[in-house]
């Protein structure tokens, strides 16, 4: 008896698809554009609001919770990290003061790969310095001063350093990475080595 009652409904059901061809089909076409519809603008939203964000947190220079300036060392050696999944440090040496950057206020530091990393300033063709004589910079700096963006580059750099004295060094690139251009301050970082004096304050 329910054999032939489905029987009977299947039978019903196939005439009603055979005789509704178009209209299945449009409601199918139909279906699927939705679908489509739906995964893209959700992709395009979680899509926008990530370039928003980041764009927003290039604006501001890092992506760091908690900014810290100026901090002395025993301060620093002393620092409770309970509760701190991470930490950069950095030290500023100088302002820079090419000729060639006058445009684009540039910072001469030293940085670990942490600070680099949180600074949008992480090399990604190379490494960070190791000795006294290398530097990791952004492409722009390297287009200012009329260089290929090759590792191994020669470059000098002049700075002012805290008496406001002019120093300046050639050092060889070893690093570089894609320009922050939604930041003001450019950094070059050198190596930790490369700090004359080891009592100098830090930013965390």
């Amino acid at each position: 008896m329910l054999g032939k009652k489905y029987a009977t409904i299947r039978k019903l059901s196939n005439r009603n698809i055979i005789e509704h061809k178009f209209r299945h089909a449009l409601n199918i076409i139909v279906i699927m554009c939705l679908t489509i519809f739906i995964c893209a603008f959700e992709i395009v939203s979680s899509s926008t609001y990530n370039n928003v964000e980041e764009d927003y947190l290039k604006q501001n220079g890092n992506t760091s919770q908690i900014q810290a300036f100026d901090v002395p060392l025993e301060s620093f050696e002393n620092f409770k990290m309970d509760n701190i999944e991470e930490i950069g440090q950095s030290v500023y040496i100088g302002n820079v003061i090419n000729n060639e950057f006058r445009n684009r206020p540039s910072e001469l530091r030293y940085a670990d790969s942490n600070y680099a990393e949180y600074m949008f300033s992480l090399p990604t063709q190379g490494r960070m310095p190791d000795s006294k004589n290398e530097i990791a910079v952004d492409r722009s700096v390297l287009d200012n001063l009329g260089k290929d963006a090759t590792l191994g580059t020669d470059i000098t750099i002049y700075w002012l350093d805290e008496d406001m004295q002019e120093q300046s060094q050639t050092f060889k690139v070893v690093g570089i990475w894609e320009e922050n251009s939604l930041y003001t301050t450019r950094n070059l970082w050198v190596s930790k080595d490369f700090i004359e004096k080891t009592d100098r304050n830090i930013d965390l």
